[in-house]
């Protein structure tokens, strides 16, 4: 092979875009004009490509910049040029992704046709792909280009022009597809007669990015975007071109008859794995290659879970240990002061850097299903146990604690604790101290404080142990503690969190909530649950850049905290950061299972990078959430992508007596919404009697969004725009459910829903940069 083509001498082999066809001259579009269309005031030059100029312009209709491209006229024959721009605006507004960039709008002036699309605010891929990434790094953008063709496939639109120069590394983290001016549609167009015949084939695209179908002129499908996935990441991860050779006869031989190029020949260090899937991707033959870009986008996260893993292998050790669950004499009376023990005395051997404490509730969701406390110990991976049991004789209790040498199962420390139901988190504090010294580790330092009065200490016990398992009992349990130990900072951020958790939430108890909420941060400013009670009232009562402002401080102060990790990732989710909030999200679920705000987070961030699969999957760790709440994340994630196994079991709950008029009502909406059925007048009375407006702005918002999802999929466009409305009222913030949400596809294109994520995205970018910076 020869030397990779000078860029200079023949710019359509890797940067440009180049149009083969019949061949004739052009007028070359010379718009010099500041105001176009008396809307859009041109600012400067964005950049170039083959088939127009693209400027930075100023809405002035809607105060607000965008990019605005104008037809270059001399790119090729100018009839095919005009029908691949138009065809641009056509196919691309049928795509919602974070991925992609939206296109808005089409117009023509004097001075040639042009069309507005979003401003992304980053730099090209192609300006960084010179030097080899990191794999992990180059994964990572894979799966954002995965996640945007994905979703331009299931529209039935190919890219046929993927490369780094349309593709935008964006200073808010995501990685945007630009550039659909060669796309084709994979369905015949609803109306052929629109699109006027040429005289001859299109050949369209960057050769050195071509499959060899495209090259030749074939039929293309989703693989030929597969194919230039693959060269891309080729660039990235070995920093070259695939393919070298100086010109596009050359480069069409040698993709029909050579076996894909290994990167690793290039770059020895690029992980088989990665090489392995790029090798694939790049297959001559389209039936070699994966099959969509889902298959592309598992394969890389298998490689991102291998590296993770790999990772924490590699991390620095320290002394693996679990505080098994301790046992009570009298489980009906005194179960929640043993439970309460053991998460004391966890909570205080994790403050210590030299112990590597198991998360109690995986602890709780592995003793369910071993076979004793040696079988729970291997089942933990842990070198040491602490184990226990609580007895009691009136008023006063015993704990019987052993250290446990997992190998051996012996013990090597025993002691014996006797006291008054006042001093139990006193005792688990010390308890904690003699088990970190008996292993020669440095004690985490824990001040003594005064004992909260017994009933203060029991109230707060009580209170977590029910509000771990979902109880609204919780918040009263709560609510006594605080009010018998008002200057306890544990216990009112404890009682904040369950204020603001609480299904009964409204404006008078929110207003509480924050007063809880201020005092606890007043109390204790270093306290990451007061922040994150903070943080979820300011959520609830729609100020979303306050709420990101606390849940940052919450999770600087305390970056294990499930709670604190599922919360984060649920925004970050909502706000277009799907992928790293599904990482925290994942986070918060190593640590909980159990976490029913991070279990049903997952499979709906899954859905919206259109791992539907995936997602249907993920269910299977929602079986622990209470009331309706599975039963309504799974019917709308019917709704969003419909199949037989998640209906039969949608049918089964909307049919069961135990469950409100209202609840079935909605779930039989849903069911509606997966088969395409239009709702009667009484269902749709019943699902908006059903899904009030009012309250918290945040629990409205939820079930304003639930009404526009099945009313648009069930053909009540009014009633759907209406909820789009009451939406923007309740300050909105969950702009990657806008741009991913299929149930919405319906209303695209709808004045309503522009304006809704007009105004949504600015809040999103807010937050955003406030839990990321």
């Amino acid at each position: 092979m020869s030397d990779e083509p000078d860029p200079a001498a023949d710019p359509t082999m890797v940067g440009d875009t180049v149009v083969l066809g019949r061949s004739s001259d052009g007028g070359r579009d010379s718009s010099g004009a500041r105001l176009v269309a008396g809307r859009y005031a041109v600012e400067g030059l964005l950049g170039a490509g083959g088939m127009g100029t693209v400027y930075l312009a100023h809405d002035l209709e809607l105060d607000e910049r965008i990019a605005l491209k104008v037809l270059q006229g001399d790119a090729a024959d100018p009839r095919l040029s005009l029908e691949l721009f138009r065809r641009e605006v056509k196919l691309a507004r049928r795509v919602t992704h974070p991925n992609i960039a939206r296109v808005f709008d089409i117009g023509a002036t004097a001075d040639g046709t042009f069309l507005t699309m979003e401003l992304v605010d980053g730099v090209s891929l192609g300006s960084i792909a010179g030097e080899p990434l990191d794999a992990g790094q180059a994964a990572e953008i894979g799966l954002a280009l995965c996640d945007g063709l994905t979703a331009a496939h299931d529209a039935g639109i190919l890219h046929c022009d993927l490369k780094p120069a349309n593709v935008i590394a964006a200073r808010d983290g995501r990685h945007v597809i630009t550039d659909f001016g060669v796309a084709r549609a994979l369905r015949a167009s609803s109306s052929p007669s629109s699109v006027r015949p040429l005289d001859a084939p299109i050949i369209a695209g960057t050769p050195a990015y071509m499959s060899p179908e495209q090259m030749e002129g074939k039929p293309l499908d989703e693989r030929t975007d597969l194919y230039a996935l693959g060269a891309l990441l080729y660039r990235l991860v070995a920093g070259a071109l695939p393919w070298k050779s100086d010109s596009f006869a050359k480069l069409l031989a040698a993709r029909s008859a050579s076996p894909p190029p290994d990167p690793r020949d290039a770059l020895p260090s690029i992980p088989s794995v990665m090489a392995e899937l790029v090798m694939k991707c790049l297959a001559p033959a389209r039936s070699d290659r994966f099959a969509s870009a889902r298959e592309v986008a598992s394969a890389l996260r298998g490689a991102l879970t291998t590296r993770a893993r790999a990772a924490v292998l590699a991390a620095p050790e320290r002394s693996p240990i679990a505080v098994l669950p301790i046992d009570a004499t009298d489980a009906e009376l005194d179960a929640y002061l043993a439970a309460g023990i053991g998460d004391e005395i966890a909570e205080h051997l994790s403050a210590s850097e030299e112990l590597a404490v198991k998360p109690r509730a995986l602890v709780r969701r592995l003793a369910s299903d071993a076979n004793g406390s040696p079988a729970l110990a291997r089942a933990l991976r842990v070198a040491h146990a602490v184990s226990g049991h609580l007895s009691r004789e009136g008023d006063r209790l015993n704990l019987e604690l052993k250290l446990i040498s997992v190998p051996s199962w012996r013990p090597t420390l025993t002691a014996s604790f006797d006291f008054e139901a006042a001093g139990v988190l006193t005792v688990a504090r010390r308890a904690a101290r003699l088990v970190a010294l008996a292993l020669e580790r440095e004690p985490a330092h824990a001040p003594e404080s005064p004992d909260a009065p017994a009933d203060a200490a029991a109230a707060f016990l009580r209170g977590r142990y029910l509000y771990r398992s979902g109880d609204e009992a919780a918040t009263d349990a709560f609510a006594r503690a605080h009010a018998l130990a008002p200057e306890d900072a544990r216990i009112a951020g404890a009682y904040a969190l369950a204020l603001v958790r609480s299904e009964s939430l409204g404006a008078t108890s929110l207003v509480h909530a924050r007063a809880v909420a201020d005092r606890t941060v007043e109390l204790a400013p270093n306290l990451a649950e007061g922040r994150l009670a903070l943080a979820l009232v300011n959520l609830y009562e729609g100020e979303g850049r306050a709420a990101a402002v606390e849940l940052r401080q919450a999770y600087r102060l305390d970056p294990t905290s499930a709670d604190v990790l599922g919360w984060m990732g649920r925004l970050l989710v909502e706000v277009g950061a799907i992928r790293e909030g599904l990482e925290k999200i994942e986070r918060a679920l190593a640590r909980d299972p159990t976490l029913g705000l991070a279990a049903e987070a997952r499979p709906r961030a899954l859905a919206l990078l259109g791992d539907f699969t995936a997602a249907v999957a993920a269910f299977d760790d929602t079986r622990t959430l209470v009331d309706d709440r599975r039963a309504f994340a799974l019917g709308r994630l019917h709704a969003w992508r419909p199949t037989e196994a998640v209906e039969a079991e949608l049918v089964v709950a909307s049919r069961d007596a135990t469950r409100s008029a209202s609840a079935r009502a909605i779930l039989g909406a849903f069911i509606q919404a997966g088969r395409g059925q239009p709702l009667s007048d009484e269902i749709a009375e019943q699902c908006l009697a059903a899904l009030p407006g009012g309250g918290a702005p945040r629990r409205a918002a939820f079930r304003m969004q639930l009404r526009a999802e099945l009313f648009a999929a069930t053909g009540r466009r009014a009633l759907a725009t209406a909820a789009l409305e009451h939406l923007d009222e309740q300050s909105f913030v969950d702009l990657a459910w806008i741009d991913g949400c299929p149930a919405l596809l319906p209303l695209q294109g709808s004045a309503e829903l522009e304006r809704l994520r007009r105004a949504t995205a600015a809040r999103a970018m807010r937050i955003r940069e406030a839990l990321t910076r």
